[in-house]
């Protein structure tokens, strides 16, 4: 049985021969800023493979710091529901 958060494969880090070490779970602040990151030096691209704009970084950015991240941001992507999108969902409706 896999726990909630935790990779189904867990890697020994080196020099630790014989010890197992579980991988702490990504939270959605971390995806987010890995998904920024990514944008910014192309490793992450559209669906047609082309490089992301400033402007459309600069979009994403914008949604995710002052709506997304402080509702979700601690969150680990395992614990993230449905319910809690629709809460935050509902929330930036009222707010407009």
């Amino acid at each position: 049985m896999r726990l909630p958060g935790r990779s189904a494969f867990a890697t020994a880090a080196p020099g630790e021969k014989g010890t197992v070490r579980v991988p702490r779970p990504t939270t959605v602040r971390q995806a987010a800023e890995a998904l920024i990151a990514g944008m910014r030096s192309g490793l992450v691209r559209t669906r047609s493979g082309d490089l992301y704009k400033p402007h459309a970084i600069r979009s994403y950015e914008s949604s995710l710091r002052p709506h997304i991240l402080p509702e979700l941001g601690a969150l680990t992507l395992d614990d993230v529901q449905r319910r809690d999108i629709q809460m935050l969902a509902t929330s930036c409706v009222d707010r407009a």
